[in-house]
């Protein structure tokens, strides 16, 4: 960080001030990730680097639903859409509709989730990475959204799904996202699994994960 700003150069010190950020938030760290950020973005903006200000925007959209800040977040997805549809940036509008569907969830709206984060598992201009993400989404909302019979089933389908469709980015080893997915559900997707829904489950799980961005930026 010192030695960007002793360079006087931009890229260099949006570069260390996001890895920086990144570092905190990983370590719980969220308010000090927050400021980073931030200060990145805004640099961005200033320099008119509007895909790598974007980009950063979803950190902080990422922040903003863990910490309950959830017009903050809409309003700043709804910028980051309309750079995506201008750019036609297939990945930044898959991005912006997985953050859309954890909204939803978070606050209740489940058939709302369920719509948007089928529409990115079924789109083909999605890149995989981000329809693994919104295959693990549907496995959330099989689990936690409105009592079915066969909750656990269905979310285990979803989680293998995602496994198949995606294997690349379905690392199941220790101290990664998909880790932690298969770590901590496993044991609750067998036959007789019972999940209580209207619970704030799946937030605690997206947000306690060792990093949320690992999944959504």
């Amino acid at each position: 960080m010192a030695a960007s700003r002793a360079a006087d150069d931009d890229f260099a010190r949006v570069f260390s001030l996001t890895l920086c950020g990144d570092a905190d938030e990983s370590d719980g760290l969220r308010a000090r990730a927050r400021e980073q950020w931030t200060e990145a973005a805004r640099i961005l903006r200033a320099v008119g680097a509007r895909t790598r200000w974007a980009y950063v925007l979803l950190r902080l959209v990422c922040l903003d639903n863990t910490e309950g800040e959830f017009a903050l977040a809409e309003q700043r997805l709804v910028d980051v859409s309309r750079l995506a549809d201008e750019l036609s940036a297939d990945d930044l509008q898959a991005a912006v509709a997985n953050l859309r569907g954890v909204l939803a969830v978070r606050g209740g709206r489940f058939a709302d989730a369920e719509r948007i984060l089928l529409g990115v598992w079924g789109c083909p201009g999605a890149p995989p990475d981000r329809r693994a993400v919104s295959a693990v989404g549907l496995a959330v909302i099989a689990m936690f959204g409105l009592p079915t019979p066969t909750a656990a089933g269905d979310a285990r389908v979803w989680i293998d799904r995602g496994g198949r469709r995606t294997p690349a980015c379905w690392n199941r080893s220790p101290g990664t996202r998909w880790g932690c997915c298969w770590t901590d559900w496993t044991p609750t997707l067998g036959p007789g699994a019972n999940v209580p829904a209207g619970t704030d489950q799946e937030c605690d799980w997206l947000a306690d994960s060792p990093s949320v961005l690992a999944a959504f930026s």
